[in-house]
């Protein structure tokens, strides 16, 4: 599974987000986040560890889709 979100949303947090997600699926959902804002181009420790994912905006359409790709594959080699 993954989990695609925006680090600012008008009424949230999706690095909160991401953490919550992570916390129910014991680790299991890949989480690949998208911001515009640079000041949230560091994750935490945990985060990376995790294998969370920062993609900057403005992005091309092929990029997300090889962040997406890559993230499943991931997700499909842990499962298996």
């Amino acid at each position: 599974a993954l989990m695609l979100s925006d680090v600012r949303m008008p009424d949230g947090d999706g690095v909160e987000l991401v953490r919550a997600v992570l916390r129910e699926t014991d680790g299991a959902c890949r989480c690949l986040l998208v911001t515009g804002h640079f000041e949230h181009a560091e994750l935490d420790g945990e985060l990376r560890q995790a294998g969370v994912e920062i993609i900057y905006k403005p992005f091309s359409f092929s990029q997300l889709y090889a962040r997406v790709v890559a993230n499943l594959s991931k997700s499909a080699q842990s499962a298996g």
